[in-house]
């Protein structure tokens, strides 16, 4: 059998390299459609059995000894009747509730997209990113940076339906401070549910109030309360208040989620040092009791309901008192929590592209690259804060966001399986060069070039006069221009008529009751 005969098999690589290739020819009418990144290898254990299992009684201990504070008397409620000890708001929690409620929770499940082409999978061995979330300012593409607005939500949802490496959308990508904080919320959620058609995911810092009218949001645009039930189309990011304390809005926002069979994300930050002690080992025992404690509640709201092992842990430079997102502890925290999640079979959200830079300059992308790298190395399920993220999340940038599209698709190319096939192998064109000869122009190369190796959009192979002849750009004002050329090609994915017109009844009819 000669080459010219032989045809690859249809594996997920190929067609992977296809999409690839044709994104980046322009030819490919969903160029912004999920494709999440597949882990197929060994995940990467930054803790030995022993050191596990010494971590995870520690937990225990934690738990059944100091316990945590739940300010929340539906949540009280709740482990009253499960028999914890309660007393005042501070709960105690013994091994055998905690082993009943990770009997139930879910160790996979799907969040389900208007466009039904964008579901994202959580857990197993994929992996979803979105940008990052709750920055408080923006620095736009006239390297400018401000408080951020409701047109950056805009902007930035549309950068995310734009790309593919994108697959949750992000309610705050940035804070939008011209809005009022009282309607906030529903402006938000109606821009990413109206001008994207990728499931969304914020918290929910006005309590029940703003989750209800969240969940009532979400049931106007999926078809009714009845669509959404037990059907996951959002996810609700609930921060613990380190140390160990939970607050009553994110607590009653969760368990409205919960209820309606909506997916949660516990997500403690322990900054060790100052909301934990100062050793890995001792934070990421108080960590990991923080999110078992949190676990405990979504079970016995609803048994089953899914519920993601998050984590922001990090530490602080003591020397300032500063969060160290992008620090070498951070990325090791990122790594043992997804192990820990992996231990228990729950799905994980962690990491991201992470950094504690001002700037999108060299100290920005060799931090986040660690931390995207241990991230999808050790199996995170979910990367909040996977774009754009700058100066210890207090700023999303719009020319990272682009870079980190990037950084996103050369990890993605680079876990694809090796496919290695008769025609992959390809010893009739070796034969055929033979020795001395050149590829280049050989049929099996222009045949496999663009499926066969990653094309960045933004990082350059040039030589250096034909880099000056272009314009000596540097990469941060090439993502500049591809962020100007995504946002202009940008055009909105179909909305039924009908679901917009009872989203936005909903909006207007809440606005003028909370603004009176």
């Amino acid at each position: 059998m000669t080459e010219a005969s032989e045809s690859p098999s249809p594996s997920r690589r190929k067609r992977q390299r296809q999409a690839e290739a044709a994104a980046d020819a322009g030819t490919d009418p969903a160029a912004g459609q999920s494709r999440p990144i597949v882990n197929p290898l060994r995940k990467l254990d930054f803790l030995s059995s022993g050191q596990l299992e010494q971590i995870h009684e520690a937990s225990l201990s934690i738990l059944a000894r100091t316990g945590l504070v739940f300010n929340s008397p539906p949540a009280l409620a709740l482990f009253r009747q499960a028999g914890a000890r309660v007393d005042g708001q501070r709960v105690t929690l013994e091994r055998s509730l905690v082993e009943a409620a990770l009997a139930t929770a879910p160790a996979q499940f799907t969040v389900y997209a208007r466009n039904p082409a964008n579901n994202v999978p959580i857990g197993g061995d994929s992996c979803v990113t979105m940008p990052t979330g709750g920055a408080a300012y923006a620095r736009g593409l006239d390297g400018q940076r401000r408080p951020g607005t409701l047109a950056d939500v805009e902007n930035l949802t549309r950068l995310s339906v734009m790309s593919p490496e994108v697959h949750l959308l992000a309610r705050k990508a940035v804070e939008a401070q011209d809005v009022p904080v009282a309607v906030r919320h529903l402006e938000c959620w109606r821009t990413v549910l109206t001008l994207g058609d990728k499931p969304a995911v914020s918290g929910t810092v006005g309590g029940e109030p703003e989750a209800e009218d969240v969940l009532q949001m979400l049931a106007a645009l999926y078809g009714g309360e009845e669509a959404i039930q037990d059907r996951p189309v959002a996810l609700c990011n609930v921060n613990a208040n380190s140390p160990l304390v939970y607050d009553r809005p994110m607590l009653e926002g969760a368990l409205a989620f919960v209820r309606r069979g909506q997916p949660v994300i516990l997500t403690p930050f322990v900054m060790a040092g100052v909301m934990g002690p100062a050793t890995l080992a001792g934070a990421l025992a108080q960590h990991n009791a923080e999110v078992l404690a949190g676990m405990v509640l979504t079970q016995l709201a609803r048994p089953g309901a899914p519920v993601i092992y998050g984590t922001a842990t990090s530490n602080a430079d003591l020397r300032s008192g500063a969060p160290a997102i992008g620090s070498p502890e951070s990325a090791i925290s990122i790594g043992a929590c997804a192990q820990l999640a992996r231990h228990y079979h729950l799905p994980c959200r962690g990491g991201g592209a992470l950094t504690d830079s001002q700037l999108p300059d060299a100290q920005a992308n060799y931090e986040r690259m660690m931390t995207l790298m241990i991230s999808v190395l050790s199996g995170v399920n979910v990367m909040m804060h996977g774009l754009g993220t700058l100066d210890s999340y207090l700023t999303i940038d719009y020319e990272q966001f682009v870079i980190d599209t990037e950084l996103i698709g050369m990890l993605t190319h680079m876990l694809l399986p090796l496919e290695v096939s008769v025609d992959s192998l390809a010893l009739d064109t070796i034969h055929e060069v033979g020795p001395g000869g050149f590829f280049l122009d050989a049929p099996h190369t222009l045949r496999h070039y663009r499926l066969a190796h990653f094309l960045p959009r933004i990082s350059l192979r040039h030589s250096h006069d034909q880099w000056l002849a272009e314009g000596g750009l540097s990469a941060t004002q090439r993502a500049n221009a591809l962020c100007r050329e995504r946002l202009a090609s940008y055009r909105p994915p179909r909305l039924d008529p009908a679901a917009e017109a009872r989203l936005n009844d909903f909006v207007e009819r809440r606005k003028a009751q909370l603004l009176g």
